[in-house]
């Protein structure tokens, strides 16, 4: 039986520093090993379909041969945003109040005292995380946890292909942009409120254990399980269904048509997103599938 998760996997899969892969309706065999890797063709272009996580740890670097080759053969990478370009005090001034707003104003008291207490713990005081949007909040907790375990953003999949990019001067695209990201957080916030912390805060001493899961889930090729993951609650809650929608589906269709622009033109791309948008029905891998051959290499 496939574990209940909490938002917080999505938020990390799927939203502001973010995780990766594909939908198929088997699991693979022993004998046919497969990787979070998918190619798709159409005439004299090639486009790579590599699912991320987007928080990993350096030891797993370099990846299989048959990843990194495709990178090799690939003139274009193309990932969410690169994060390597985006000013870090431009993160400062979007992600925290900057008038007289606090948390505490925004959130409601019996969350505040979570997050306060979580701060405390870890010994960041009161003056510096009441200034943070309640989104920032939540998701610095979730990282600051998985960083005492050995994991960092800075050793992200996607990351480490924007910097061998840079390295072997091929051009980084953007599929958004991180201003959209934050509006994206902030939007959220303000159409759910404390639901939206609430689940990304929940079980938050499991999440070392939820990301130990999706990297054997990864490395074992195990599309099946990775795809009962991310289906595990969200068809059994109505505002969780309404929050995933935002996002992962709707980013769905507008990658989507970067993608299908990228496969008019001649060369390789080799297109590097986070874990649930590759899978299921809304999935990058199942929509265009209605219009090329996709194979799972």
């Amino acid at each position: 039986m496939v574990k209940k998760l909490s938002l917080k996997p999505f938020v990390l899969l799927s939203a502001l520093f973010f995780i990766f892969i594909s939908c198929s309706s088997s699991r693979q065999s022993v004998t046919e090993k497969k990787h979070f890797l998918w190619e798709v063709k159409s005439g004299e272009s090639t486009v790579y379909l590599l699912g991320s996580i987007h928080i990993a740890k350096k030891e797993i670097y370099p990846l299989d041969s048959i990843i990194e080759t495709a990178f090799l053969n690939s003139n274009f990478v193309a990932v969410e945003f690169d994060l390597r370009t985006v000013d870090p005090f431009k993160v400062l001034k979007l992600s925290t109040f900057s008038d007289e707003q606090t948390l505490k104003d925004n959130i409601d008291s019996i969350s505040y005292q979570k997050i306060k207490a979580a701060f405390e713990k870890i010994g960041i005081p009161e003056s510096v995380f009441n200034k943070y949007k309640p989104w920032f909040a939540a998701i610095n907790l979730v990282m600051l946890d998985l960083a005492s375990s050995g994991y960092n953003p800075d050793a992200g999949i996607d990351v480490y292909f924007i910097d061998k990019a840079k390295i072997h001067k091929k051009k980084v695209l953007e599929l958004e942009s991180f201003e959209e990201h934050i509006a994206l957080m902030d939007t959220l916030i303000h159409l759910f409120g404390n639901s939206f912390i609430d689940y990304t805060l929940k079980d938050l001493e499991e999440t070392k254990s939820q990301v130990d899961e999706l990297f054997k889930i990864w490395e074992n090729g195990d599309v099946k399980a990775m795809e009962d993951y991310v289906k595990s609650n969200i068809s059994e809650d109505k505002t969780y269904q309404e929050m995933f929608y935002l996002l992962n589906d709707k980013r769905n269709f507008n990658m989507l048509k970067r993608i299908k622009n990228y496969l008019k033109e001649p060369g390789t791309y080799f297109v590097v997103v986070g874990a649930a948008h590759l899978v299921g029905e809304n999935g990058l891998v199942n929509l265009l599938r209605k219009d090329y051959e996709v194979i799972q290499r």
